[in-house]
């Protein structure tokens, strides 16, 4: 975890990021990992803001490890757990010829595209009631 100033403006509030390794095929080996996550979780931060699930742009499938990382968070913070979370897309270049790359998919790969999809796979699968907000870096 690292613990900083937001935007680095010591006048603004301070904020910690935890960045968790995406969970990999190999969750036996990745034990220690997740038992470290959920220490440092109950017992040093004790309380999160936000969490943010990152999608590489192009990833477009729910898959196991996605859903044993969500499972580990519903187990430790129930189905409240939602209610905190965005998404992000990764790897989402913003310049003119990615957006003309996008935009000659079929369908077109837009920010609204992007955010129904994955809303729709997530309610179908974790039955949400509401939308997902989203951001593209």
């Amino acid at each position: 975890a690292d613990t900083g100033y937001w935007l680095g403006d010591r006048d603004k509030g301070r904020v910690t990021v935890i960045d968790t390794p995406g969970f990999g095929n190999k969750l036996v080996e990745e034990e220690d990992t997740i038992e470290k996550l959920v220490t440092t979780l109950k017992e040093e931060i004790k309380y999160v803001d936000v969490f943010v699930i990152a999608f590489k742009q192009n990833d477009n499938r729910m898959t196991d490890s996605l859903r044993s990382m969500i499972s580990l968070f519903e187990k430790m913070f129930g189905h409240k757990f939602w209610d905190n979370v965005i998404l992000e897309a990764t790897h989402w270049n913003h310049g003119n010829q990615a957006n003309r790359v996008r935009q000659d998919k079929i369908p077109k790969l837009t920010e609204e595209f992007w955010t129904r999809e994955w809303n729709r796979k997530l309610k179908e699968e974790y039955k949400l009631e509401n939308n997902l907000d989203s951001i593209f870096i």
